[in-house]
């Protein structure tokens, strides 16, 4: 499953075509994909069910709790509760030059009571020191000239290693139509 933010259509758009582009080299993903009107809630919980490998498309605002049920700030909740039970897996890419690493994320609610960040606390706590991530800030995330096909490309390797850990492989595999 590729979790992101999407806050901006081309950053939707963006993990769309890197859906599409790994797609094209025969390894299983899953996105949502919805429209105006529509409800991501039912898919994004289809794919957080049932995926076996969750690539974290990790820009600076990343992981932060907003008002949606169903933000990469809950995404990231749910791999902390549930990783070790069900042998998920996980891809940190860093899609943004320079900055701390992971992001030290501001969730708006707790911004405005001047609390601490549980978005970040999540991301320092799922991503220790030690978990290599993929520098992908030189795919131009973000953009209309994000080049989705070589940063599938860049990423292939790794992923075919992390989906031959995973016990779910089929069953992701099944659900994306791969």
């Amino acid at each position: 499953m590729i979790s992101g933010r999407f806050n901006s259509p081309i950053k939707q758009n963006n993990c769309i075509a890197l859906a599409k582009a790994l797609k094209a080299l025969q390894l299983p993903v899953y996105v949502v994909e919805e429209t105006g009107g529509g409800d991501f809630g039912p898919q994004t919980i289809i794919g957080l069910d049932t995926m076996a490998v969750m690539i974290m498309m990790v820009t600076e605002d990343y992981g932060a709790k907003t008002g949606s049920p169903y933000s990469s700030y809950f995404e990231v909740k749910y791999l902390i509760d549930k990783q070790d039970a069900e042998n998920i897996e996980f891809l940190p890419l860093k899609m943004y030059k320079g900055g701390k690493w992971p992001p030290e994320v501001q969730d708006e609610a707790e911004l405005r009571k001047g609390k601490e960040s549980p978005g970040a606390a999540n991301l320092k706590f799922l991503i220790s020191s030690s978990k290599v991530f993929v520098d992908c800030s030189d795919f131009i995330y973000g953009t209309e000239k994000f080049r989705a096909d070589a940063m599938a490309k860049n990423l292939e390797p790794d992923l075919r290693k992390l989906l031959k850990t995973s016990c779910y492989t089929v069953r992701i595999g099944e659900v994306a139509g791969a």
